[in-house]
C-alpha cells in the first residue's frame, strides 16, 4: 500500500493589529498585495502559539492539523525600533503556567541603508551599569550595534538583550515549548510614548536573566539570494530551528514545517504558493521553484 500523501497548507493571512505593534510599516501588506489600516509590525506566518494561532484555508486552527514542534514563523516590519528586550530559558521560576521561552533567529530580507540590529551589550557592561542606564533613560551606548544587509542571518538565544533597529524587514522563526505561549521580558523602550502611554517593561525579570559578559552573536553573510538561473537550497540555521533559502527555478526538497514564498512561486503536492504566501508542510517533498525566492523553517 502506497503511504497517505500530505499535502502542505495554505494558511490565512495572521496580521498583528496596529495596537500590539504600533512600531509597524507597510511593507508586509506589500509582499502580501492586501491593503489594511494602519500600519503592520508582524504577520505570525505558521502559528500554533495560544494567543496567536493560525488557521487554515478551508479548514480549521493549523494545531488541529499538525503536529505541535513548537515552531513559530513571523514576517518582521520595523518601521521604528522595537524595544530592548529579553527572552527566559525554559522553565524558569518566574513563568507561568503555559508560559516558556525562546530561541530566535533573523534572516533579514530587506533593509535601509545603515539599519541594523541590537544584539547583545557592550564588553564590560554589568548589571548596575544597566540599571543606572535605564534610570537615565540613556541605554543606547551599552548596547552592540550591528549593520545588516539582505541577506544577514544571526541567531540570538534565551539570556541576550536585543532589539531590532528601524527600517529593517525580517523573518523570525522562533522554538517554543509545544502549546506554550512565548515570554518576552522588556529593558526599556527608547522613552517612547505610544498611544495609550508607555508599554509595560519588566527590568528585574530582564536583569534576572541577562548573561552577563557573554560575547554578542555575529551575524552570518549570506548575501542575497538572486531568483535567476537553477534552484538551489543553502542551510542559513542548523540548530533548534532549521533554516533553509531556496531561490531560483527548478526542484529541491523540503522539510516538514513552514515555507513563505517571497518572490516568485513554489508548488509542492499540488499547492502552489506565490510571494506573500506561507504554506504549511507536512511531510517531506521535491518543490517546483519559479524564479522564486522562499524560506522554509523546521525541526
Amino acid at each position: 500500500m502506497k503511504p497517505l500523501r500530505l499535502p502542505p497548507l495554505r494558511l490565512r493571512r495572521n496580521l498583528t493589529p496596529p495596537s500590539r505593534t504600533p512600531w509597524g510599516g507597510h511593507r508586509i501588506a506589500e509582499l502580501k498585495g492586501v491593503r489594511v489600516e494602519g500600519v503592520v509590525g508582524e504577520s505570525w506566518e505558521y502559528s500554533m502559539e495560544p494567543d496567536f494561532p493560525s488557521v487554515v484555508e478551508g479548514g480549521g486552527p493549523l494545531g488541529e492539523l499538525v503536529a505541535d514542534e513548537g515552531l513559530l514563523v513571523k514576517l518582521l516590519d520595523s518601521q521604528q525600533r522595537l524595544s530592548l528586550q529579553i527572552h527566559p530559558p525554559h522553565g524558569h521560576p518566574d513563568l507561568a503556567d503555559g508560559e516558556c521561552g525562546k530561541h530566535e533567529a533573523w534572516v533579514v530580507l530587506a533593509s535601509k541603508p545603515g539599519a541594523g540590529l541590537y544584539v547583545g551589550l557592550q564588553p564590560g557592561v554589568n548589571e548596575a551599569d544597566m540599571r543606572a542606564a535605564v534610570a537615565a533613560g540613556a541605554v543606547e551606548p551599552l548596547l552592540n550595534f550591528v549593520e545588516v544587509e539582505p541577506g544577514d542571518v544571526l541567531e540570538v538565544g534565551p539570556g541576550t538583550p536585543h532589539a531590532v533597529g528601524e527600517g529593517l524587514l525580517l523573518l523570525e522563526p522562533q522554538r517554543l515549548q509545544p502549546g506554550h505561549r512565548g515570554v518576552t521580558w522588556r529593558y526599556w523602550d527608547w522613552n517612547r510614548r505610544f498611544e495609550g502611554g508607555p508599554r509595560t517593561l519588566h527590568l528585574e525579570q530582564a536583569l534576572s536573566v541577562t548573561n552577563w559578559g557573554e560575547p554578542p552573536p555575529v551575524p552570518v553573510r549570506f548575501g542575497p539570494p538572486s531568483v535567476e538561473g537553477p534552484a538551489v537550497r543553502v542551510r542559513l540555521v542548523e540548530g533548534p530551528v532549521r533554516v533553509d533559502r531556496l531561490a531560483g527555478s527548478g526542484s529541491v526538497d523540503v522539510g516538514p514545517g513552514s515555507l513563505t514564498v517571497l518572490a516568485g512561486s513554489v508548488s509542492l503536492d499540488g499547492v502552489r504558493a506565490v510571494a506573500g504566501e506561507t504554506l504549511a508542510v507536512r511531510q517531506y517533498g521535491a518543490a517546483t521553484l519559479v524564479r522564486a525566492h522562499a524560506v522554509s523553517c523546521g525541526a
